[in-house]
Order: structure tokens, then C-alpha cells, then sequence
């Protein structure tokens, strides 16, 4: 590196150097890798002339790495743009209660069973006329009627054989119980009497 490079920063021509300059005006407060990227240019060729020529004939000014425009008071940085804040998601309720009554109805009839039973489970559930609650009860019985037998909310199919077999058991007990307390009662009332 030539000592006249070191003193000056850079061999740019004065329309690169024009160029970086106006990329500090346009949008204060960017660091020196961000201008070269935007600007296609090697960035310690950049910093150096920020550092060098920017600084001593352009009058710019960096502050934590960031380079301003001179200005005739103390620059203030103005903060990177950042990005909006993600959305919040809606509740289904609350999209519903926004909408026509009509709109809201033809919506609720699209519906899969997952969203109406999130609408159910919401908070917002109050929100809604006792119509749109009709319907969305409405639209849920229509889809639970047409899921297959083994997604319906039926207990496990085991559950049903068990559940006679013990029934059974608990029938045979209670009757061989009853028999050993009073045998009596098993007897004609004609054998009683006598």
C-alpha cells in the first residue's frame, strides 16, 4: 500500500467518493459495511476513506460505528428502521363478530371442526351473537356427523366389551350376594306359611 493511499484513504474517483457521500445524506446513521454492500465497494476501502476523506473534507461524523451528516448542532441518530412488529393473530370469534351477520354465517360454513372447536374454546366466545353460536354449534354437529365412526368422540373401542363384561360380573354378583343373605325369600309363599 502506497503511502499516498494510507494518507488519502482510498483511490476512488470523485464519483465513487461523490456516491458515498450521498449514501451517508440519504440515510444517516448506517455503518460502513452497510454503504460498501450497498454500494457494491470493498468495505475497508470504504471505512478507510469515511475514516480518512469523510471525515477531514466531508465533514461526516461517526458515533458508535454509525455515519452522520455534518450539522450545525450535535447529530442525533436516528435509529436503524426496524421492522414492524409481527401481527397478532385474530381470534376466530373476534373475525366473526367483525362480519356481516350474513358473512359471518356463510364463513361459519367453511369452518373445519379444528377452527369451530378453537372458536369454542376462545375467550372471545361471548363476543358473538347467539345466532353465530347456533350456527357454529350447527356446523360442528354437520362435521362430527360426517367424520368416520373411530374420529368421533367415542370412547376407545375396547372401552364398550369391558364395560358389558363388568356390568355382567357385577349383575351375577349382586344376585349370588342376594341369595346367600336370605334364602328364604327364593321360596315359594305357599312353603313359608306352612
Amino acid at each position: 500500500m502506497s503511502s499516498r493511499t494510507w494518507k488519502s484513504g482510498t483511490d476512488y474517483s470523485d464519483s465513487v467518493k461523490r456516491s458515498i457521500v450521498i449514501q451517508v445524506y440519504r440515510l444517516p446513521g448506517r455503518r460502513g459495511r452497510e454503504i460498501a454492500a450497498s454500494l457494491n465497494l470493498d468495505k475497508s476501502s470504504v471505512n478507510r476513506f469515511l475514516h480518512h476523506e469523510g471525515k477531514q473534507i466531508y465533514g461526516l461524523i461517526q458515533i458508535n460505528y454509525a455515519w452522520f451528516p455534518p450539522s450545525a448542532t450535535s447529530p442525533s441518530p436516528q435509529s436503524k428502521p426496524v421492522a414492524p412488529p409481527a401481527p397478532q393473530p385474530i381470534s376466530v370469534c373476534r373475525a366473526l363478530a367483525d362480519l356481516s351477520m350474513t358473512q359471518a354465517t356463510l364463513k361459519i360454513r367453511t369452518l373445519s371442526l379444528e377452527i369451530i372447536d378453537l372458536a369454542f374454546a376462545e375467550d372471545d366466545f361471548s363476543l358473538l351473537d347467539d345466532q353465530l353460536k347456533a350456527e357454529l354449534s350447527i356446523r360442528r354437529a354437520e362435521l362430527m356427523g360426517n367424520q368416520p365412526l373411530e374420529k368421533q368422540a367415542i370412547p376407545n373401542s375396547s372401552f364398550w366389551p369391558i364395560a358389558i363384561l363388568v356390568a355382567i360380573a357385577l349383575a351375577i354378583g349382586v344376585a349370588v350376594s342376594n341369595k346367600q343373605q336370605s334364602p328364604d325369600k327364593n321360596l315359594p309363599k305357599s312353603t313359608l306359611n306352612q
